[in-house]
């Protein structure tokens, strides 16, 4: 999903199934040009879309410790954590633990 502002983009939400056709993982990512501005309309405009559009029931993420500012975003925009994996993901060179978030429909 495009998200656009003024026919400018704004970035790109991409999800994708996961273990079953109702649950998917949700990857957020807006321009850099565009971090630190009001952003959660975009996401939660994106999460309800899926629910309306597909089969999607469920809505998931994985978020770094080393984003806590995308953590953030996530809980404002009504995720819920429901998650811990402890070094799960190679970030810079070094293993990160995650977060794992979920929205319902």
């Amino acid at each position: 999903l495009l998200a656009v502002n003024d026919k400018e983009p704004v970035g790109l939400l991409v999800c994708h199934g996961v273990d079953n056709p109702s649950m998917y993982q949700i990857h957020i990512n807006y321009l850099k040009k565009y971090w630190g501005t009001p952003l959660t309309s975009y996401s939660i405009e994106a999460s309800n879309w899926m629910f309306e559009n597909t089969i999607c029931e469920k809505l998931i993420g994985f978020i770094p410790d080393t984003y806590p500012l995308v953590k953030r975003h996530a809980l404002k925009c009504g995720y819920k954590v429901e998650g811990y994996l402890e070094k799960s993901v190679r970030i810079h060179g070094e293993l990160d633990n995650e977060t794992i978030v979920g929205l319902c429909k």
